[in-house]
């Protein structure tokens, strides 16, 4: 699985423009939720996309600069 192995590696996140129920629901099917450090969707910005705001929060969460991503 992709997730599984990059999550050795890297710090994942998942920033989506979905409600929050929806981002719950895909990642519970798909059986990814323990290999993201961060997920975030439009509910948790005051901004959508394609403001940056959503991958800002992320890269502020996960404690990395945008020249590491």
């Amino acid at each position: 699985m992709l997730f599984k192995q990059l999550s050795k590696n890297y710090k994942l996140a998942i920033a989506t423009n979905a409600v929050k129920q929806t981002l719950n629901d895909c990642i519970n099917i798909l059986k990814i939720k323990k290999y993201c450090s961060f997920l975030i969707s439009n509910q948790d910005t005051k901004f959508p996309k394609p403001h940056p705001e959503i991958y800002l929060r992320c890269l502020i969460n996960l404690g990395t600069k945008p020249s590491e991503t």
